[in-house]
């Protein structure tokens, strides 16, 4: 693995949550406990009670994409805002988009504390940022974020040795070639936070994930 980790002053927790074992990823200031959520995919009374327990105190949320196992546990946190790309918006309040209608119970969240982003948007936490990448295909708002410049949580765009599904609502299969193709050409090596699955380094994708090598 890579050398490449989050920056000094600042501690990840990863959580796996729900049916799916989506990944759910906290990165916490380690002075005052402040933390920024990334996909809490289900309601998750361990996860909750974990947070409290560490002191751990959220101050948003931020969606690499709007499937129903990367926003499940939503309305956990009811006050917080919630970010997500323009184009996934719609899928929040909407199961069939969000695809929970085609497996558990149906998962919603109306709109409330939504702040949308584009690509290149930056997300300030503390005295840092999270930058937005979009990498659409395998929902058409699908966006990594990018910390401390070598650092990226990726969802569900590509996997150890993989890519994710592109047959879902607004999937496509042409956008995440481009998707991969982007990633690929990015310069340097990256520490790879994915949706499900272990992490990963962007080099070592570039040598092994046959994707990369078809695409």
């Amino acid at each position: 693995m890579s050398n490449i980790g989050i920056k000094k002053g600042y501690r990840l927790e990863k959580f796996q949550l729900g049916p799916l074992g989506t990944n759910c990823y906290v990165i916490v200031d380690k002075q005052d406990g402040s933390a920024v959520i990334i996909d809490p995919g289900y309601n998750d009374v361990n996860f909750i009670k974990t947070l409290k327990e560490q002191n751990i105190k959220p101050k948003m949320i931020l969606l690499t994409h709007g499937h129903f196992d990367h926003i499940g546990g939503l309305k956990c946190f009811p006050d917080l805002p919630v970010y997500i790309h323009s184009l996934d918006k719609e899928m929040l309040a909407n199961s069939q988009k969000n695809l929970s209608s085609m497996f558990f119970s149906s998962v919603e969240y109306e709109p409330k504390n939504i702040i949308t982003f584009e690509d290149s948007f930056e997300i300030k936490f503390k005295d840092d940022v999270f930058k937005v990448i979009h990498t659409p295909g395998h929902s058409k708002g699908s966006s990594m974020f990018l910390f401390y410049c070598r650092v990226l949580f990726v969802g569900d765009a590509v996997f150890k040795g993989s890519v994710g599904r592109y047959d879902g609502f607004g999937a496509s299969e042409i956008a995440t070639k481009q998707t991969i193709k982007k990633l690929s050409n990015l310069e340097g090596d990256y520490l790879i936070y994915p949706g499900h699955g272990e992490e990963t380094t962007l080099n070592e994708e570039r040598l092994t994930n046959p994707y990369f090598k078809e695409w």
